[in-house]
């Protein structure tokens, strides 16, 4: 359930079928995922603050990308005899999978000089998108999306309490619905696609020990897990949690094959998804007597980097009054974008996005913080990590406390490392995350202060510290 597994999924069913293979739903479901600022996010670095709070839960969102050609088992008959032996989720041989292997770094020189502010080149705008908005902001009506498929598209009859309507898109052989509440902790999404029956299709990874439950639905028949592979940084394997915050059911009726899957905090129960699955209607649910109108949740705008982060290197030394380190090396995915001057914190901020061409909506990036370390007895924000628990949150400047770091070597001296952040929860205020996905890096040098974090699963450990060792 990582976003390399994503990718490579991605890539997959890039080779099995097009143009529907272009559209990466990956973006969308992130932007659909949390954005909300401080304090939510505690300790993640600014402009970036909330993220990562719910990236893990929608990971395996994407992995029902399963893209078809043509419909079949079209007759009844057939359809009915399909349900009794066709199954739609694989069954491992054990509950761990080999972790995705990375596609080894490219690493280049880069130039002294502060290289111009560049302009990201635009995605291709697919015909969907053209209507729909961007894949990271989707926002058709399942009404418009009805208009541009050939195969006949369903949408929720009923609502659970809280969740409403935010966008679908999608392409020719592949529609995708997304529910979810006002805070967007909790998603519901279904995706549909022409009934092909091929092994590409129901392909699902699922733990040996995996719960795979038969459950009936009003005119059909289906499959439910609970549960996901989840992944921890370094890991040779990822490993299945039957625990884990996802829901997932899976079934064909007339025609077309269905998955729902609920992620995050929530309180819908196996029951409540079959009921759901049974209650589909194509008919616009506003428009139904007994279904009460629910107005969508507000589409974020795309979160835009150039505004975040406005001012070149030049002006961005001047505002700091000292000249800046930079990177003489860097993996050739990441690229200078821009600067930011802290004036409260005295921090200034460079960011290094990954490549737009390469992941289209990415939030992926790399960004260095540093700092003039300040008189003794004067607080110093990216001088150290310190252990500690959620009591001691507001003792620290933010991403100073910690769940745990460890020391590493840079150099011939020394930093601190971690992968995590602090998130808030709906029962128990903070708690502490270790997630791969985010990982800073803290040393000093000079009589400064830096810090290196990466959003991403591109770069590890040893990356980070390449990097500092080449920050000059």
């Amino acid at each position: 359930m990582i976003e390399k597994r994503i990718r490579s999924l991605l890539r997959e069913a890039a080779e099995q079928k097009a143009p529907a293979a272009e559209i990466d739903l990956w973006p969308a479901l992130q932007t659909h995922l949390p954005l909300r600022d401080r304090p939510f996010s505690r300790g993640i670095p600014m402009n970036q603050n909330a993220r990562i709070s719910r990236y893990r839960l929608a990971l395996a969102l994407t992995t029902a990308l399963i893209l078809a050609g043509i419909v079949f088992f079209t007759a009844p008959q057939t359809h009915a005899m399909a349900q009794t032996f066709l199954h739609f989720f694989t069954r491992s041989q054990s509950d761990a999978l080999a972790a995705p292997t990375s596609i080894p770094l490219v690493w280049q020189d880069t130039t002294p000089s502060a290289p111009p502010l560049p302009t990201l080149t635009p995605t291709s705008v697919l015909p969907f998108e053209s209507v729909c908005g961007p894949r990271q902001a989707a926002h058709c009506s399942v009404e418009q999306l009805r208009s541009m498929v050939k195969f006949p598209v369903q949408e929720l009859g009923q609502m659970p309490q809280g969740i409403s309507f935010v966008g679908g898109n999608g392409g020719p052989d592949l529609i995708v619905l997304t529910y979810a509440n006002p805070d967007h902790s909790n998603l519901l999404v279904m995706f549909e696609s022409p009934w092909t029956g091929s092994p590409q299709q129901t392909h699902w990874d699922v733990g040996a020990s995996a719960a795979i439950e038969t459950v009936k639905m009003k005119d059909s028949s289906g499959e439910y897990v609970k549960g996901s592979f989840g992944y921890s940084s370094g890991a040779a394997t990822e490993q299945w949690d039957a625990n884990a915050a996802v829901q997932t059911l899976r079934w064909t009726e007339n025609g077309v094959f269905f998955t729902l899957q609920n992620v995050g905090d929530s309180l819908l129960t196996r029951a409540d998804l079959v009921s759901l699955a049974s209650a589909l209607t194509d008919q616009s649910v506003s428009a139904q007597v007994n279904v009460p109108t629910v107005t969508a949740a507000p589409t974020d705008e795309p979160f835009d980097l150039h505004k975040a982060y406005p001012l070149t290197l030049a002006e961005a030394q001047k505002a700091a009054g000292f000249t800046l380190a930079q990177p003489a090396k860097l993996p050739e995915i990441l690229s200078f974008l821009g600067a930011a001057y802290d004036a409260d914190h005295q921090i200034t901020r460079m960011i290094y996005p990954r490549a737009q061409s390469d992941m289209a909506g990415s939030t992926d990036s790399l960004s260095l913080a540093q700092e003039r370390i300040p008189a003794k007895g004067a607080v110093c924000n990216l001088c150290s990590m310190v252990v500690g628990d959620k009591t001691m949150i507001d003792q620290y400047p933010a991403g100073t406390l910690v769940g745990d770091f460890q020391e590493v070597k840079i150099g011939s001296g020394s930093g601190q490392y971690t992968e995590g952040g602090w998130h808030g929860t709906n029962c128990c205020g903070w708690e502490w995350a270790s997630d791969p996905y985010l990982k800073t890096l803290r040393w000093q040098k000079d009589g400064i202060a830096f810090e290196l974090t990466y959003m991403g699963l591109d770069l590890n450990q040893q990356d980070l510290i390449r990097i500092a060792e080449n920050v000059k």
